[in-house]
């Protein structure tokens, strides 16, 4: 019985662990999406006064 619950514990732990492992990498993933998007409409701003003042 004891052996069981280890077994099932440790499933558990082990299964909580992937899920934060998982979340870890969607935030960082979200992050880099973030500074892409803001990257390009700072560009676009710039090359838009650029090209306004010729």
């Amino acid at each position: 019985m004891d052996k069981k619950k280890e077994e099932i514990q440790r499933k558990y732990r082990e299964q909580l662990r992937n899920k934060a492992k998982q979340n870890k990498e969607d935030v960082s993933s979200h992050t880099f999406e973030i500074v892409v998007v803001l990257a390009i409409i700072i560009l676009v701003f710039f090359f838009n006064s650029v090209f306004r003042a010729f």
